[in-house]
């Protein structure tokens, strides 16, 4: 064999040995395109991710502002309620020292208040009732005052009656 020959045999040999290489190289070569085109879409959502984490990271930061916002109102509260707190018990105190001093008055008025009123109301009785016969002597004389007037009358009748003349007169 010739030396052409001989390559053109080694030749034949490399290329049907290539043939499968050749195939292989052209499925990694497609593997890779389409792993070029997965790892666009992957960076294409890490994008997407890192806008959506920025997104969070705003709103996180945002709640976090609002957070210490209620927690100041908190603060403010929990002062303002024990402002309450220190009112309503004094208001407690000043209902106790009302309630104290109201026992007192009721037991004065009880007491002494009632007793003396009825100390009065037993001296008016008195006066009534010495006003009462006085008012009953004095209706008993305008009745005989009354009776003496309508007796004179019928004596004067009677005299005229009778003829006599008045004496008094």
């Amino acid at each position: 064999m010739t030396d052409n020959e001989l390559l053109k045999a080694i030749s034949d040999i490399i290329q049907t040995q290539m043939q499968p290489l050749k195939n292989d190289v052209q499925e990694v070569h497609a593997d890779v395109q389409s792993s070029r085109a997965d790892m666009r879409k992957i960076q294409e959502e890490v994008k997407s991710f890192n806008t959506d984490l920025q997104v969070f990271k705003a709103e996180l930061q945002s709640f976090k502002t609002e957070l210490q916002n209620f927690k100041a109102e908190l603060q403010n509260f929990k002062s303002e309620l024990k402002v309450v707190k220190e009112d309503v018990h004094n208001l407690k105190e000043n209902v106790q020292k009302l309630d104290q001093r109201m026992t007192i008055l009721e037991m004065m008025v009880e007491n002494v208040t009632n007793k003396n009123i009825q100390r009065v109301a037993e001296g008016h009785l008195d006066l009534n009732r010495k006003l009462d016969e006085a008012l009953r002597l004095d209706a008993e004389r305008e009745m005989i005052a009354l009776r003496i007037n309508v007796l004179e009358g019928d004596v004067k009748m009677l005299k005229e009656k009778i003829g006599m003349k008045d004496l008094t007169a």
